[in-house]
């Protein structure tokens, strides 16, 4: 007996497997993306190969975290007031903010800004 579930699985998987494989063709991937078909574990993989960014370095792997800049108070305080503006949830500010110091804070090293 053959469960017909299983099969669409298997198919529903190589299908997928297809859109990575080789030279992917990006249409098609954009397509499987719109349409949530790109499984949870292969979805980094999928956005590496749309933003075109799968055979470069890993930019943050040199960066040590650290928000240490001389105007550091500064970015965060500017951060701070951007998410009170935009966002309700006190909690949610709170992650998104510290987000945006992480963003900001990385940028202008990275930038030597």
């Amino acid at each position: 007996f053959v469960n017909m579930s299983d099969v669409e699985e298997k198919s529903s998987e190589d299908s997928i497997d297809a859109l990575f494989a080789g030279n992917p063709n990006l249409d098609a991937l954009r397509k499987a993306v719109r349409e949530g078909r790109i499984p949870d574990s292969r979805r980094p993989d999928a956005w590496k190969l749309l933003l075109g960014v799968n055979d470069k370095p890993d930019a943050l792997r040199g960066w040590d975290g650290a928000l240490d800049l001389e105007n550091q108070p500064q970015i965060n305080e500017e951060c701070i007031k951007v998410t009170q503006r935009l966002i309700d949830d006190s909690e949610t500010k709170d992650r998104v903010s510290g987000h945006a110091q992480s963003i900001v804070t990385y940028f202008c090293k990275a930038r030597a800004v």
